[in-house]
């Protein structure tokens, strides 16, 4: 019984979600930048746990994080030029 809720809930989501898409209906650019720099901005605040994550699950450390520490700097001069 669990199963076919669960099949069903899935089939819901991915057919709004494909609705959604299929209307060509976007955010305006401000709200897309807004966003993203929340992002980087989540992952800024919590990037002792992340790396404390990554090293326990993972095994991940040193050179691993360090590029995600590149990657958000660098999407966040991304986020800043596109508005211009």
């Amino acid at each position: 019984m669990v199963r076919r809720w669960l099949t069903y809930a899935v089939v819901q989501i991915y057919t709004r979600l494909h609705d959604r898409f299929a209307s060509h209906a976007t955010q305006s650019l401000d709200y897309r930048i807004y966003n993203l720099k929340q992002l980087a901005y989540l992952i800024k605040d919590n990037e002792s746990r992340i790396h404390a994550a990554g090293k326990k699950d993972l095994d991940w450390g040193g050179a691993a994080m360090t590029m995600g520490e590149v990657s958000r700097s660098v999407a966040l001069r991304q986020c800043d030029g596109l508005a211009e």
